[in-house]
This record gives structure tokens, sequence and C-alpha cells, in this order.
């Protein structure tokens, strides 16, 4: 060959592997010659795939929280506001509490070892800066504690998380049977998917549905900020075919339906449903199937009658609209828009909008600040009062913001015909460090009346030593190990402390004791002022007092009946004698009559020598363990409360007056009574 050839032949091959490499980048490198579809498909995957939209950093922090112990600590605060008119005095009765909920904070700090099941929290509720209510929590492998100190400084209150039915049953439960010995989260096995059974459903499912949509379905758009977005628009019609292919092949892929039902099986296993065609979800599908003989709740049959029930639906109108957002060739937003079909509707044309722009290129040198730009904001509302054709919208979004490789911020909205109803921020800084810090912002609430914001902040420190001591056996009261008739008396007195402590509190902070607390605003402030708008009237609203009313009385309701065993009157005896130990006054008292009475007795009117302590164990010694009882109650016409118990024999005879051993009435001669068992658990305080 002459030099001359030889030289333009590895001219050309030269150009040739050039062009080979340069095709590749640009191919596998960048996003130039792929189709729409194409880059629909790459961004879409990311959301799920490895290391893509929720990175290795933030798998490899959540794995070390449950291998390394931490300190922590924290805030947490909510702020509620009111939107529209707040002139009507109901409507400014609920601004002053909500003003109270909003300066409440919680402030926490503790340590956290996960791989031992362990974890001990500080909290406080500071309602000002000078009245709180400190209390912890901790947890011991199966057993978990609270320790209220205004109560004990040393005495936690426990639960074992082992025989659950039986502290059930001593705290007045009947019905166990379906009550699991243990509360766990179980691990279904069966989710977790082979490579292969993963490959099955690619090949089998995925890829023949995602090919048989055509090209003209997806369309790019070139946003203003320099993002790309790839939308898939289908109508209702076309999802309903693509379901109803699904069904046709699942019909006969007995891999899949063996999978399903090994799924469903472990499910009703672990979660103790009963074997009832009512508590399977397929049952009403595949109970009309009266030729089945398969006990499987999946089968061949049931999957073509409901191909069949998707196939016979008519679907009018409508939109569904899946757009995933790309930012230097990564994912950074997936949206799914639903549209109804057209119908008439009266509308109100309000926007809540959230603004977080300035997240793309900042740093943050105080974590809090990551959110301060993120600011909802209402634009003017104006009732539209004639009919219109605007369908219904219902929007989805997820996005992604992550300035580096430590600091990440999520974003999840819901929107109703561009309302946002709910927004979440979920913010990471520090991840690679000894020092990472979680964010969470949550809005939600009616967009025409109240918003709520919700503000989590925690701090994590790893690296330091961590010890968490276990519960003291001798001052720990664990619930598990004592009777209804010692645990009832203990816990009305615990509840009936921790309302004196409420009262004295809101009553330091100038908060009307009579009102929910504070904190109870919290989670409820939304649906309190929707209900006043709608009603203009506070006079339904739980109270305080009401509720302690509905607490003090279920103590001693649960021994009503017209037929009560003896043993279970000395234990209701022998509440009420606790009860009035610990009464702070005598209103609070109750006493015990062996007459019938009035369904109303006022507090005043209560003779305070039926409530005194060795009557109630005069009267109790008369009481025989074998006998039958009428038990009923006298309620004061203000408070709602209990202030007289009256037991009566099932003959209508008075307790003591008859009995099969040597006995007198109230005020002779008792009977010698014999009493075993653990003594009660005492409240320290």
């Amino acid at each position: 060959m002459k030099k001359k050839t030889l030289l333009i032949v590895i001219i050309i091959l030269v150009i040739l592997l050039i062009a080979a490499g340069i095709f590749a980048y640009v191919y596998l490198g960048t996003d130039l010659l792929r189709s729409e579809k194409e880059l629909f498909a790459k961004y879409t995957t990311q959301v799920v795939s490895e290391d893509e939209f929720f990175p290795t950093v933030l798998k490899d922090y959540e794995t070390k929280k449950t291998m390394v112990p931490y300190e922590s600590n924290g805030t947490i605060s909510v702020d509620t506001e009111i939107i529209g008119d707040t002139t009507s005095t109901s409507m400014q009765e609920i601004q002053s509490a909500l003003g109270y909920a909003n300066n409440t904070s919680i402030t926490f700090q503790g340590k956290v070892d996960n791989a031992n099941n362990k974890f001990e929290e500080n909290f406080q509720v500071n309602y000002t800066d000078s009245v709180n209510l400190p209390f912890s929590i901790k947890r011991d492998g199966d057993r978990y504690g609270i320790l209220v100190q205004e109560i004990s400084q040393t005495n936690y209150v426990a639960i074992d998380n082992n025989n659950i039915p039986g502290l059930l049953q001593s705290l007045g439960a009947t019905d166990v049977t379906n009550v699991p010995n243990k509360i766990e989260i179980p691990e279904i096995e069966s989710l977790n998917l082979t490579d292969e059974e993963k490959a099955h459903i690619k090949d089998t499912y995925i890829t023949p549905m995602y090919e048989g949509i055509s090209e003209d379905k997806f369309t790019k758009i070139k946003n203003e900020d320099g993002t790309v977005s790839y939308e898939l628009n289908l109508t209702p019609e076309e999802v309903k075919q693509m379901v109803s292919q699904m069904l046709q092949t699942l019909s006969t892929d007995t891999m899949m339906i063996d999978k399903l039902n090994s799924i469903y099986s472990e499910i009703e296993t672990d979660f103790n449903l009963e074997d009832d065609s009512s508590s399977s979800y397929y049952s009403s599908y595949y109970s009309a199937t009266t030729t089945q003989t398969n006990t499987d709740p999946v089968t061949a049959e049931g999957i073509l009658e409901l191909k069949n029930e998707i196939d016979s639906e008519t679907i009018e109108g409508g939109n569904i609209k899946i757009t995933v957002t790309e930012s230097n060739r990564s994912t950074s937003k997936l949206a799914i828009e639903l549209t109804a079909g057209a119908e008439n509707t009266s509308t109100t044309d309000t926007v809540i909008s959230m603004q977080n722009d300035t997240l793309t290129n900042s740093t943050y040198s105080n974590p809090s600040d990551m959110f301060n730009s993120g600011t909802v904001s209402t634009q003017n509302s104006t009732d539209m009062t004639e009919e219109t054709d605007e369908p219904d919208v219902i929007l989805f979004e997820i996005s992604k913001v992550q300035n580096d490789a430590a600091n990440i911020t999520y974003t999840a909205n819901v929107s109703y015909n561009n309302e946002v109803a709910y927004t979440m921020n979920l913010g990471y800084t520090g991840l690679n460090t000894n020092n990472p810090t979680e964010m969470i912002n949550m809005v939600m609430g009616d967009p025409e009346s109240v918003l709520s914001t919700y503000s989590i902040q925690k701090n994590i420190t790893f690296g330091n030593e961590v010890t968490i001591d276990g519960f003291d056996e001798n001052t720990t009261v664990v619930l598990n190990n004592y009777s209804s008739e010692q645990l009832l008396p203990f816990l009305m007195q615990y509840v009936t402390r921790l309302g004196e402590i409420n009262t004295n509190q809101m009553t330091q902070i100038g908060y009307p004791t009579d009102a929910v607390n504070p904190l109870m605003l919290w989670a409820g402030g939304v649906g309190i002022v929707s209900y006043v708008q709608a009603s203009d009237t506070i006079t339904n609203m739980p109270t305080m007092s009401e509720e302690e009313a509905d607490a003090f009385n279920a103590t001693f309701e649960s021994y009503g009946g017209i037929e009560i065993r003896g043993s279970r009157v000395k234990t209701l005896v022998d509440t009420v004698r606790q009860n009035n130990l610990t009464a702070i006054d005598a209103s609070e008292k109750v006493q015990v009559l062996t007459t019938a009475g009035e369904s109303t007795v006022n507090a005043s009117a209560v003779n305070q020598s039926y409530t005194e302590t060795t009557y109630l164990q005069a009267l109790n010694n008369t009481i025989q363990s074998g006998s039958t009882y009428t038990v009923s109650f006298g309620y004061d016409g203000t408070t709602g409360k209990i202030t007289t118990i009256y037991i009566l024999e099932a003959n209508g005879a008075t307790p003591g007056t008859t009995t099969e051993t040597d006995t007198n009435t109230i005020g002779g001669t008792t009977t010698n009574t014999n009493t075993t068992g653990t003594v009660p658990p005492q409240i320290i305080y």
C-alpha cells in the first residue's frame, strides 16, 4: 500500500473514531438527539432510581442515624393565621386564643441510640418565658415511659410493649381478640422484589405500556429559568385502555398472581386480619364469581372480572398530565395534574403561591434561612356567583433544590383549582458533617379562611459519647403490672393532678381556664376557625371543664349498671375514696349513698359526711364480693361532673343489711375483710 493511501486510511479511521466519541458523548452525555419520549422516561426514572432524586449523601445520613448514637435538640412551633373578617365577637375570641397558641413553643433536647432501641428526650412546653411544663419521654427496649416533673421528679409512668391485650383489659376493654401481643410495624418480606421479578415487571408491563404511547403525546417545554420540562398528556380513556391491557396480561401471568397472593397472605398474617371476605380489598370484585373454587384472593377469574368492570365504565372528558423538569441534566420536579371533565360549578378565584425561587443558588449560614424566602401569599379573592364551566383540577408536585452535596431542600405541594391546600418543605444542611440539621415547614388549611404553619428544626450531633440509662425498677410505675382495681384509681389521680397543673399555669399566663389548652389549638385551630366562621358561634366548642368532666366521670361510669358484681363495686368505692383523698376542695369530692337518688345533684348539696374516708371504708366492708348490685349516678347540673353515686343490692335492699356472714348496717359492727394484692401505685408530688 502506498504511503499516501495508508495515510488517508489512517485519517479516515481517526475521523470515524472521533466522530463515534462525539456521538457517544452527545447521546450519552447530553440530551441532544433524544426524543421527547426518551427524555421524559429518563428524568421520570431518576425520581425512583438510585442516587438521583434522593442522592447517596442523604441515604448515607439516614443509615447513619440508625447505626450511630447521636444527641439532638430543637424547637417546634405553630403559627395559625385567620384570613378574612375577624370583626365578630366569636372570631375575636378565637383570634385571642390563637395568639396564646402562636406564642407557645416546644423545645427538646435528648439522646438517641436506634441500634439498641433506646432514646431519652427532654421536652418543655413554653407558654411564656417563665411559665412552662417540662416532661421527659424514654425508651429502653420494649419499655416506654413518661415523666412529668410537676408531678414527680423521679417516677416514670411506663408501658411494656408486651401483653397489650392484658393491659387493655385492665383499662376496661372487653374484646381484645384481634389485638396483637406486641405492637410493632411488621416488615412485609414479600414486597422485596428479586432481580428476576423486577426484570419481569419491566419487560412484561412497563416497557410494552410505555412503547404503546405515541410520540405526539410528549411535549418539550423550555422554561424561563433555564430548566426544561417534558410533558405527557393522556385522556382518562387512554389510561383506562392501558390498565385494561395490563389486567389482561396479568390474568395469564401465574408468576405475578402467585406474588400478589403471597403479599396478601403475609399482610393478613402480620396484621391479624380476620378470615373474612370483607377484609379483602379484592372481595368486591371476586365475591360475585360463584364458580371460583380457588381460595386465593387473587385469581385469573377475579382479574378478568375487574378488567370487564373497568372496560364497561364510560369516561367523558378530562385529562391527565405528567410533567418532569430537569435542571443541569438532573430531575428537579415531578408534577401530576388531574383535570376532571368540565361541569357547571361555582368557583372562587383565590390563589396561594409558594415563593422559593431564591433557593436555587443560595448557601445558608443559618439553617432557618432556608425557608425565609418561602412565603405564602394570597391574591385578592373575588367570589364568582355566576355558574362557570371551569373543570376541577388537582395538582400534586414534588421538587428538589440541591445547592451542593450536603444541602438539599424538597418541596411537596397539593393544589386544588390553583389553590395550594398543603405544602411541605423538608430541608437538610451539613449532611456530610457531624452536625447536620433537619428543617420541616408545613402549611395547611383552608386558603379562604385559615392557614396553619408548622415549623420543626432538629439539630443533630454525632461523635460524642452517648449513654442512656435504663428505667429504675424501684421508682418506675409499669402499668402492665397492675390490675384494673389498682390501675384505674391511679390513672384517675394522675389525670386529676395534670388538670390542676394546667389550671394553675393557664391562670399565670392570663388564659381562660375553661378553654382548651393552647396546644390543642395547634391541631384543631384550622377546624375551629372554619366551624366558627360557618356558624358564627363558639357555644358548642369543647372547653377544658367539659373535657375534665368527661375524664372525671369516665373513672366511675365504667362501674355503672344494674347487675354489677360486688368485687367491682368494692373497687368503685375505693376509687371514690382515692378521689376524695386527693380532691383540692369539697366540690371535687363524690358522695356515695345506699339509696335510690336523683339524676342531678349539685355539688353544693352534697353531704360531706358521705364522702369521708372512714365512711367509705366502712361501706366497702359491707359489700359482698359474690353479690350483685345496681350502680347509678347523680351529676352536677352546671359542671356535668358526677357528684353522687347510688349503690343498691340488685334486689333493692340497702348494702350491708343482709349477708351470709356477721354484718350490720353501716354505723354498727362491720364484717371482717381480708385485703390481698399488690398495693396500688401512689403518685409522689
